[in-house]
């Protein structure tokens, strides 16, 4: 498994060096790339899955996304047979700041649907919610 993150500079740069610092200390794997921003907040959430998209194309083992300011305490587990694993806060809405893939064909599948279908001015993860909820095969 990979833990991988991108962020955009700026304050995010502090927050993705303690993240490095606590995969580091735990000896994760892991990938944290500074990107262009894209002028805005709603421009630079659509970077998302297109990041996790590539990830998976250079890795042959799990993606599991986490955003900028996450930190480890413990190696993280995920039950191996799910092809995506994701949190929604209540039960109700999906939360895309933690992402588990299995980095296989479905999971590949689907990044590549929500590259294609996320949109300027739409949340990333609910059109990540709107795709789980009409796929049956995830």
């Amino acid at each position: 498994m990979i833990v991988c993150c991108f962020h955009t500079g700026g304050a995010y740069k502090a927050e993705a060096e303690r993240l490095r610092e606590s995969l580091q200390r735990l000896g994760l794997k892991y990938r944290i790339d500074e990107v262009p921003s894209r002028g805005s907040w709603d421009r630079n959430i659509l970077i998302t899955p297109e990041y996790i998209r590539d990830v998976m194309a250079e890795t042959d083992g799990p993606v599991l996304y986490v955003d900028a300011d996450a930190e480890f305490h413990s190696v993280p587990e995920f039950d191996r047979g799910y092809d995506v694993q994701v949190h929604y806060l209540q039960g109700k809405e999906l939360l895309d700041g933690t992402l588990w893939l299995a980095n296989n064909d479905i999971s590949r599948d689907l990044v590549d649907q929500w590259c294609n279908e996320v949109r300027v001015g739409e949340w990333e993860q609910l059109t990540l919610q709107n795709i789980l909820t009409r796929r049956h095969d995830v």
